[in-house]
């Protein structure tokens, strides 16, 4: 778990969001922007889980940039575990 403060590269940790069976999602600052940042559990950042993740954003991006001027989106690695920055939108929990 990360805390607020923390700093990685470009990203600046903001807030603890929640946790799913996959990983946890933080919102966090990019160059000023509020973004979302999804860091996998380390048994889901594995090489082949990497190449998985890169298609999906990939496809997702395509999708959006259709629809909309979507935030920039990118695969990283937080240390040793796979990580997805994308768009953040706040609300409630879809649970």
């Amino acid at each position: 778990m990360f805390s607020p403060g923390d700093n990685y590269k470009d990203i600046t940790i903001v807030e603890f969001v929640g946790a799913g069976g996959q990983g946890e999602v933080y919102r966090v600052e990019v160059g000023g922007r509020s973004m979302a940042l999804k860091v996998f559990y380390q048994k889901y950042s594995e090489p082949d889980d990497e190449r998985r993740l890169r298609v999906l954003v990939d496809k997702k991006l395509h999708t959006l940039s259709a629809l909309l001027r979507a935030a920039p989106q990118r695969v990283v690695h937080i240390g040793s575990r796979l990580a997805h920055l994308s768009e953040f939108i706040s609300g409630p929990s879809l649970e």
